[in-house]
């Protein structure tokens, strides 16, 4: 990458290009930590896309289980109304997740490429 310019100015050049590889392995981070939670994201917006777009014999099926999860407060059909769901997505600590995680994933021989 440096071998056209004078000697002295690949050291001098040393400390920017170890940015922009520190700038990469920040963003590959990122991505790690944000596939999981945007993987059940997009699986569950999925299954609720399936869930309320029904053939009408499923439909009494569907019904019944939101009449359930009214009185028990189980699982719901509508996945953004499900509290297992509000809770993943809303009581989500992303700053917290990337402080616990950060020296790990900066260490991982996954990023070091």
């Amino acid at each position: 990458m440096f071998n056209n310019l004078h000697p002295a100015i690949r050291y001098d050049l040393s400390p920017a290009v170890q940015v922009i590889f520190d700038i990469h392995k920040a963003l590959r981070i990122h991505q790690l930590l944000l596939k999981e939670r945007a993987e059940f994201c997009v699986k569950e917006a999925d299954a609720n896309g399936r869930e309320m777009f029904l053939s009408d014999e499923e439909v009494a099926e569907r019904d019944k289980r939101f009449r359930e999860a009214s009185k028990d407060g189980g699982a719901n059909p509508h996945k953004f109304v499900d509290k297992n769901t509000q809770n993943i997505l809303f009581n989500h600590d992303c700053e917290k997740i990337a402080f616990e995680r950060w020296d790990e994933l900066w260490e991982s021989e996954e990023l070091s490429t």
